[in-house]
């Protein structure tokens, strides 16, 4: 009887302990199923990935750091200088003493000196190089947006390529598989007679060619993973996995905005376009600061100075007596007026003005780039969208023809090359669809980014 008792308390603990590990498993399996998948890349992992190690924006976030240095030290000038001297010196031989007389005695003399400058008035030269040095920080910071957005473009026109080597793929095994499936049904006929050997061989044939497809589509595949894999600094292409978003279907009502419309907004928020107007102030600030050095400059300077005198051979002075009697202060304005100094100033004042009319003429060339860039990406997304269109009607009648095809092969009415064109008429046609449908995504992601939109799938 108690062995009876101990046996049952032994199952109800194996019940309970098999109880609780099943809650367990499950939530642990319910846990994974809710955790993301952060070995897998999606769009935006890529482009801050992208963005972190681009050695190219590294460089500039440097070049942005050096300018932010160069406006402090060009802010600092307008503090007055202040420097410090000290000297000794010990001769031998004739000697001019303190009562200014030549004398063949050794001597030592100890002095210091303590000086201060201070420009009053030069033109409004380092005003101006204060106001072009805030802009050229300006400048660095903005081409550092260019570079980032120009990398973003990139990134997502590798990543778009990604996914449409990836559906180009499944299309090749697809193919395959309708080449295998009629293979199949063909061997069937030939053995039991009802047809001859040709058409099974035709279809081997295509088969091998379908495989040769796939091959070179997995190799596309591939270079494209490697390219983007080159953009992000990723050293293994191996590690990246692309993943797949869900897109949304692309609607046959799509409406796009006019060029102009694009254009005027890109015009406001554009990096180079903010850039080329930066350097634009920066190039008048410059101008001005080269001015200046046509001007007379006005400072005013302040000093003094002491010295201990030791001579061989006579009584000297004491060196705390020497220090009251040997002080010197000195207070004075000095006026340098440019007279000839090889045109320096002034050539430098006439290139100032050349490189204030260069960056004008770069604004202008900028503005054109970004008019002839979104007129490009609305164009080629309105022919894409149309593509799309077409090649979606045309995968639909395809693809009934094919059927019919199919059918009519099956039953003998049909020649195996009037199947094969049927059938490669169909897998062209979808082929057509994918390249239209992620030409169309990529260039409305371009339109919607350069008037202010983050890129996401």
């Amino acid at each position: 009887m108690k062995n009876l008792k101990n046996e049952t308390m032994k199952m109800n603990c194996i019940k309970i302990s098999l109880c609780f590990l099943s809650m367990l498993v499950g939530f642990v399996a319910i846990s994974q199923d809710n955790t993301p998948d952060d070995t897998q890349w999606n769009l935006d992992k890529c482009i801050n990935h992208a963005i972190q190690n681009n050695s190219r924006i590294q460089r500039q976030i440097l070049n942005s750091d050096i300018a932010t240095n160069t406006l402090e030290a060009t802010k600092l000038s307008r503090l007055p200088s202040l420097g410090a001297s000290f000297g000794n010196t010990t001769s031998w031989g004739r000697t001019l003493s303190d009562k200014n007389v030549y004398l063949n005695r050794n001597s030592n003399t100890t002095s210091f000196n303590v000086n201060a400058d201070v420009k009053l008035f030069q033109g409004f030269a380092l005003k101006n190089e204060i106001i072009a040095s805030k802009y050229d920080l300006e400048y660095q910071k903005n081409i550092i947006e260019v570079n980032e957005a120009n990398l973003t473009i990139e990134v997502t026109q590798a990543f778009l390529n990604v996914l449409v080597t990836k559906e180009l793929l499944e299309l090749t095994k697809e193919q395959i598989d309708i080449t295998e499936k009629q293979i199949n049904i063909t061997t069937e006929k030939v053995s039991g007679g009802l047809l001859d050997k040709g058409p099974l061989l035709e279809l081997r044939s295509q088969l091998a060619n379908n495989k040769a497809e796939e091959v070179d589509a997995r190799n596309s595949l591939q270079l494209n993973i490697l390219e983007l894999a080159q953009l992000m600094e990723v050293e293994d292409p191996k590690t990246v996995v692309v993943q797949i978003p869900k897109l949304a279907l692309i609607n046959a009502e799509t409406q796009l905005n006019s060029a102009e419309n694009y254009f005027a907004t890109a015009l406001k928020l554009r990096p180079e376009i903010k850039a080329a107007n930066t350097r634009i102030k920066q190039g008048d600030a410059n101008e001005k600061a080269a001015k200046g050095g046509l001007y007379p400059t006005l400072s005013a300077n302040a000093s003094y100075s002491n010295g201990y005198y030791h001579y061989s051979g006579i009584e000297n002075v004491a060196f705390n007596d020497q220090l009251s009697n040997n002080g010197q202060e000195n207070l004075g304005l000095r006026l340098s007026i440019p007279i000839f100094y090889g045109k320096r100033a002034r050539n430098s004042y006439k290139n100032a003005k050349i490189q204030a009319l260069q960056s004008k003429l770069d604004l202008v060339q900028a503005e054109k780039d970004l008019r002839k860039t979104v007129t490009n990406a609305l164009t080629q997304a309105r022919g894409s969208h149309e593509k799309y269109s077409a090649s979606s009607t045309l995968v639909n009648t395809s693809k009934e023809s094919f059927d019919f095809a199919d059918l009519k092969f099956n039953s003998g009415a049909m020649e195996i090359y009037d199947y094969n064109q049927a059938k490669n008429s169909y897998i062209r046609a979808k082929s057509q669809k994918i390249r239209a449908k992620y030409e169309f995504i990529f260039k409305t992601k371009m339109l919607e980014f350069y008037t202010g939109k983050k890129i996401s799938l």
